[in-house]
């Protein structure tokens, strides 16, 4: 299978920024929030609070994106299933739910899209929460092993 152009960067800057001195769990956190708030259930947001966590925490700007970009097509992917989980647990009827009718919400204004679909979004993102706090932990894990594994190759002069 090939890879995409945005995971051949990203592996470029993890590299680059192994031999820079950026310890591996700094990288590790940087791509785990990327793909953590790149799959949040509210469509257009997940940039505006990367850059701000990027800012706040002096992480990579540009791997915490990359990594947002990535996992954009999973955000797509569970983003129904987020608020439909969250209709269930509001009571409210979200079995009906599609895409076509937030579109048709989103087309007779914001003010009602946000008072039909409000309370919805509210449990989706706990829902999200729940799933990711502990999918979090095991990303993060998983990637500092993957670093490591790729820092000692660097700086033991072998390039993958």
């Amino acid at each position: 299978m090939p890879k995409s152009t945005a995971y051949r960067k990203l592996v470029l800057m993890v590299k680059k920024l192994l031999s820079y001195g950026t310890s591996p769990s700094k990288i590790a956190i940087t791509i785990t929030l990327g793909m953590m708030f790149g799959t949040i259930p509210i469509w257009g947001v997940s940039t505006i609070i990367l850059a701000a966590i990027a800012l706040l925490l002096r992480l990579n700007m540009v791997i915490i994106q990359l990594a947002n970009y990535l996992v954009y097509p999973i955000q797509l992917l569970l983003y129904l299933p987020f608020l439909k989980l969250g209709g269930i647990l509001s009571s409210k009827q979200a079995h009906t739910l599609s895409y076509g009718s937030i579109m048709q919400f989103a087309k007779t204004g914001w003010t009602t899209a946000l008072a039909e679909l409000g309370t919805l979004h509210l449990w989706g993102l706990i829902i999200w929460l729940i799933f990711w706090l502990p999918l979090s932990v095991l990303s993060y894990s998983l990637l500092l092993k993957i670093i490591n594994k790729k820092k000692a190759y660097i700086f033991s002069g072998y390039k993958r």
